[in-house]
């Protein structure tokens, strides 16, 4: 979630702060805003102040899914593809021609932590009515792109 520390000197501000609020539960931390916004509790009215200030408007352009269940599957398969190399660049923070569709995502160090932060971040990429996104039997960037696609057009992917 990006946490960092907490000032001692700023928690106690907060604290103080928050004692003569009428606010019954809070929490107090330092985190990365737009990772605590991709968790799917974050969906909530009450991550609304925070979606506001991060900038982040919650807004997917439901474009992307228009356009790769307007194709025929294979050319939303290769669509999808680098949309997932895109995603997991971002995860990875390396630049996307160094991602190999054909990689497995082991190789590239992707652990079930990494597995977890790039569903989120592809389910927030494609958007509501994305299909369900299934990391335990993908084992690379081509592979995950089939599995969606076969999602999108009402199939089950053949990938082992």
């Amino acid at each position: 979630l990006g946490l960092g520390q907490l000032h001692s000197a700023k928690a106690l501000h907060l604290l103080g702060h928050l004692l003569s609020g009428p606010e019954t539960v809070a929490a107090v931390f330092s985190a990365d805003a737009k990772r605590v916004l991709r968790l799917p509790a974050a969906e909530s009215p009450r991550f609304d102040l925070l979606r506001a200030k991060s900038g982040d408007s919650a807004q997917v352009d439901a474009s992307l899914l228009r356009e790769l269940r307007a194709k025929p599957p294979l050319e939303a398969q290769a669509r999808l593809a680098e949309v997932v190399r895109k995603v997991l660049a971002s995860v990875l923070r390396m630049q996307e021609e160094h991602i190999r569709l054909d990689q497995p995502l082991a190789d590239m160090g992707v652990d079930s932590l990494m597995a977890v932060e790039l569903g989120l971040a592809l389910e927030s990429a494609l958007g509501e009515g994305a299909p369900h996104i299934t990391m335990s039997t993908t084992k690379t960037v081509a592979d995950l792109a089939e599995n969606i696609c076969a999602g999108l057009h009402g199939q089950v992917a053949q990938n082992p």
